[in-house]
């Protein structure tokens, strides 16, 4: 078969052809695909703006935090609180179970050299504050019976039942000031006296003293109503974890209603001892529930 101009002109005019299809779909392949793009770049979404939004509202608290030219005041505040409490205590001895009411009573004082850093040479901590406080508490405790019996109410000088303080240094983080929703660390040493720490070869009352450590956490709903815990781990004179011969452990949670400087709190508290000595334990818990009052200065 003898190819000719005309079927030589043909073929190459089909060629062309083609070549030219191909090259226009490319052209509009690319164009579609960069304006979707350039499109969904500039497209405004709820989402986005509120990831942005999110995005300069974070940059604006650091900013405010490590650009601010104004140095924090030191401003010393003094938090002193009294508490009232009523429950039931348990000992229990290799002898039995033994219970007993118990009413008592406890004062409390909180230093606080909030903005100490931060005031005296300009370096800001981030909410980062010192402090000291201390606590005292007397229980007074009723004549102890086993259960199912009944006890002579007896709350004399003669069963003064339970003295306990102790002092602390404190770590306050997050709130900027005391009626602030904040976290609390504190470590330090107490010291306890008791009818109920004594062995059975004993006799009288028996001193603990040991480390201490524990966290005080506050939160506000409003800003009149919040919630408050604390809890509180009692150790050996080396370790605040204690041992097996002597640790203790106390907790309480209550809500409290708030007018200007004036806390009023109730709520619930338990507290607990283990101790052995020569083959012997005591077991003793207390629960109940506490209430009182709390000046904020």
């Amino acid at each position: 078969m003898k190819l000719t101009l005309k079927s030589i002109a043909a073929l190459s005019a089909l060629l062309m052809s083609s070549s030219g299809v191909a090259e226009a779909q490319t052209v509009v392949t690319t164009y579609v695909t960069k304006v979707q793009e350039e499109r969904e770049t500039t497209r405004w979404t709820l989402t986005e703006w509120l990831r942005i939004k999110e995005r300069m509202r974070m940059m604006d608290l650091w900013l405010a935090m490590f650009s601010d030219p104004k140095k924090d005041r030191f401003r010393p505040e003094l938090v002193v609180s009294y508490s009232v409490t009523k429950g039931t205590v348990e000992k229990e001895l290799l002898s039995g179970l033994e219970s007993a009411s118990a009413q008592g009573a406890q004062g409390r004082a909180q230093l606080w050299l909030t903005n100490l850093i931060s005031g005296t040479v300009g370096i800001r901590t981030l909410n980062i504050d010192l402090g000291v406080e201390g606590l005292n508490r007397t229980t007074l405790r009723a004549d102890y019976s086993t259960p199912g019996t009944l006890a002579a109410v007896s709350t004399t000088i003669d069963n003064p039942g339970f003295n306990h303080s102790w002092y602390a240094g404190s770590l306050r983080l997050f709130g900027k000031h005391i009626q602030d929703t904040s976290l609390i660390l504190k470590y330090g040493v107490y010291s306890s006296e008791s009818t109920d720490f004594s062995f059975a070869n004993d006799g009288g009352s028996a001193v603990l003293k040991g480390r201490m450590a524990g966290a005080d956490i506050q939160a506000y709903l409003f800003k009149w109503l919040g919630a408050e815990s604390s809890f509180l781990i009692y150790g050996s004179p080396e370790d605040a974890k204690g041992t097996a011969l002597q640790r203790g452990g106390y907790y309480d949670y209550m809500a409290f209603i708030e007018v200007s400087l004036l806390r009023i709190m109730v709520g619930q508290y338990k507290e607990d001892w283990r101790l052995s000595k020569d083959g012997q334990e005591i077991d003793l818990t207390e629960t109940g529930y506490i209430g009182g009052v709390k000046l904020q200065f």
